[in-house]
């Protein structure tokens, strides 16, 4: 595969309407995963399936990246409420489902939108088990892919999201460069589930366990390295932290495809998605350097928690 600088960055999964005071949001994995790549000054495009009109296309199109919507025979868009618990597990709620998205139509995406010796990644980021088939291994015949499957890890009924088991999975993320889980979704009914996190592990790629306040965890077959988060002090966490994983991870996996060093992409992640946490929204890079030119002492202590002496992250 091509070692030539990253051009443009896809991401798959369903452009999701979150319900939300005062006015309602674009979320998903593969609208925060497109706002990672873009603030990284990528070319970014979210493949989805929704009406063509929806004010999310306009609205995302000014931020600098394209949706291109597969028409579907459903005039409508994928709606969660998401109900914040402190102390507690997010709820939530699906009001509606939009078609699955399958590998002809992304073929068919990509024929249209990409030109010979494009060096493209892609991410996998479905919501709620919409990309369907072996998508990441067709993916990685045109780059390298990102698999955020936590989606896959959801199951709906009577419009409340519950935690299904993961099945199957070896074979459909086999061919990723990198896979993404938070720590909750291989805990079952409280305990982790240690033969799938030995499963995960054994995939032969980048696998990253992100554990929240206690950082992450990237695993390469029997080497372990945990990263450490960059606090945030009182009053500057917020309550919503949606897309924090997913922001995480696209920015670990762009950073590792840049310089192939995943604990410095580590690093940079964790940093980028507390920033993302104080400001409630994806920071651009000028936001990035100016919280770090204003809080040297901060910068410091968490580079040296993570083993680094007076370096940049």
């Amino acid at each position: 595969m091509s070692e030539r600088p990253i051009r443009k960055v896809f991401s798959i999964g369903h452009v999701v309407e979150d319900i939300a005071a005062p006015e309602n949001v674009a979320g998903g994995g593969g609208v925060y995963s497109a706002r990672t790549a873009n603030a990284l000054g990528y070319e970014t495009c979210i493949i989805s399936k929704h009406n063509s009109d929806h004010r999310f296309n306009t609205s995302l199109a000014s931020e600098g990246i394209q949706v291109i919507t597969i028409p579907s025979k459903l005039d409508t868009i994928t709606s969660f409420e998401n109900i914040e618990i402190p102390g507690s597990k997010r709820k939530q709620v699906v009001l509606s489902r939009q078609e699955d998205i399958v590998i002809p139509e992304i073929s068919r995406v990509l024929r249209e939108n990409t030109n010979y010796g494009d060096n493209c990644a892609f991410i996998y980021a479905p919501v709620i088990g919409e990309v369907v088939g072996n998508v990441v291994n067709f993916l990685a015949d045109y780059g390298y892919v990102l698999a955020i499957p936590q989606g896959d890890l959801r199951g709906v009924k009577e419009g409340k999201v519950f935690q299904r088991k993961m099945t199957g999975f070896e074979e459909k993320l086999r061919r990723a460069a990198v896979v993404v889980l938070s720590e909750e979704d291989v805990f079952i009914n409280g305990q982790e589930d240690k033969i799938l996190l030995q499963k995960l592990r054994s995939l032969g790629n980048i696998f990253i366990l992100t554990r929240g306040e206690k950082g992450a965890t990237i695993f390469q077959g029997e080497k372990e390295d945990n990263i450490y988060p960059f606090r945030l002090k009182p009053g500057e966490e917020s309550l919503y932290d949606v897309g924090k994983g997913d922001v995480f991870a696209t920015s670990f996996f762009l950073k590792y495809l840049a310089n192939h060093n995943e604990h410095k992409a580590g690093v940079f992640a964790a940093f980028f998605a507390a920033i993302k946490i104080l400001n409630r929204r994806v920071p651009t890079l000028g936001e990035i350097e100016k919280f770090k030119a204003k809080n040297p002492d901060r910068i410091r202590d968490f580079l040296e928690e993570n083993g680094y002496r007076q370096r940049a992250a």
